[in-house]
């Protein structure tokens, strides 16, 4: 939040039941962007799980994050799981135009 310690989560789990995966992620994007774009938070992540496309096996972890100062960028860290436990391949990072604070790459509202 805007005092640079407090660390909330968006839920909308209510909302979404039954929505494809990706509708629910462009609904939190939405929250996540009337949320900055009124000056309440500095920086924002949404992690999420899925396949790195749909003709293939590996499993990824996504971390979308932005920042105000002028970060925006995904993570993508393919992992396994065997036996119980979870083997990390090394993380991907991957800039992206912002969409939660800005409306482009300069940082301009």
């Amino acid at each position: 939040m805007k005092d640079g310690e407090t660390v909330k989560r968006i839920n909308i789990d209510g909302q979404a039941d039954g929505m494809p995966a990706a509708a629910q992620l462009k609904m939190y994007r939405a929250a996540i962007k009337s949320i900055a774009r009124r000056g309440q938070i500095n920086a924002a992540a949404i992690l999420y799980t899925g396949r790195i496309s749909e003709n293939s096996d590996t499993e990824v972890l996504v971390i979308e994050h932005e920042h105000r100062l002028g970060v925006s960028s995904n993570k993508v860290i393919g992992y396994k799981i065997r036996n119980g436990s979870i083997s990390w391949a090394e993380p991907v990072s991957q800039e992206k135009p912002f969409e939660w604070f800005y409306d482009g790459k300069d940082g301009q509202s």
